[in-house]
């Protein structure tokens, strides 16, 4: 599970479930309890050689997956797009080009699209 934040911070869960079956009155049922467990936080104020933001919030969080690794694409009133390794947090780069906070993001094989407040929509080759 992943969840980003108005401070910047991106929280990364790893979610395990246990089933039980119990015995009430002769029925047997069967339960899942999950379970989640905090694996760590990226801080997606501090990115890369971009020097200055205007703003931190985490409004749009996507997860991408290449033949190598998974990626976490972030968007938010920041202006730009980062993009992080999810098993290490490890920065990896940073796509400039909206004019104002980005609102959404979407894949469709290797194209990723995002929407900005700026009333454009981004076109990227991933």
């Amino acid at each position: 599970m992943i969840a980003g934040s108005y401070d910047g911070t991106i929280s990364i869960w790893e979610i395990s479930q246990k089933a039980s079956t119990s015995k009430e009155g002769g029925n047997a049922s069967l339960s899942t309890t999950i379970f989640p467990q905090f694996s760590h936080s990226i801080d997606n104020t501090k990115v890369g050689d971009l020097d200055v933001f205007e703003g931190t919030e985490v409004l749009t969080i996507h997860f991408y997956e290449d033949d190598k690794d998974g990626y976490l694409v972030v968007g938010g009133n920041s202006k730009h797009i980062q993009v992080y390794k999810l098993k290490t947090g490890e920065y990896f780069c940073t796509m400039v080009g909206h004019k104002d906070s980005v609102t959404c993001i979407a894949e469709d094989g290797n194209i990723l699209l995002t929407g900005s407040d700026d009333m454009t929509i981004g076109i990227w080759n991933t």
